[in-house]
């Protein structure tokens, strides 16, 4: 691992290390800590990795935060914005909010109907079979 990374992961296990110590001395507060900023020479692998770190850690605000910056700054790479927006319209799908994790999961079969070449079939499969899961909310407001 070069020097640069190895400076950008200290950086940010320092900010998580500062999250997790507010939450044990009692200082936590309602809103997760964030780094203000992710530096912009962070790969998407890298963001991937995080996201998928804050996942396991349960901290869902800080994966969502991960994989929006994944798709603000790769929005221009199909199979990368595929990713992140499969992976955002999951963890709606965990966090119960299952509107918005349809709508997220629907644009993601629109796109695999437009043009199948280059879409990761994973995602394909994944979105496929959580759909069909989702319950339906159509009837809940009315």
């Amino acid at each position: 691992m070069n020097k640069g990374c190895v400076y950008i992961w200290r950086y940010l296990r320092y900010y998580r290390c500062l999250f997790l110590l507010s939450l044990i001395g009692g200082l936590g507060l309602s809103c997760a800590t964030f780094p203000d900023s992710i530096p912009k020479d962070i790969s998407a692998s890298e963001l991937i990795r995080f996201a998928q770190e804050a996942y396991s850690d349960s901290d869902y605000e800080l994966a969502f935060f991960y994989y929006t910056t994944l798709l603000d700054r790769h929005a221009d790479i199909r199979s990368l914005s595929l990713v992140a927006n499969y992976e955002i319209g999951f963890l709606h799908y965990k966090l119960n909010e299952y509107e918005m994790a349809r709508t997220r999961f629907e644009f993601l079969l629109a796109e695999y109907q437009r043009n199948r070449s280059d879409y990761p079939q994973w995602v394909y499969t994944l979105t496929r079979k959580i759909i069909e899961k989702l319950p339906d909310t159509s009837n809940e407001n009315e």
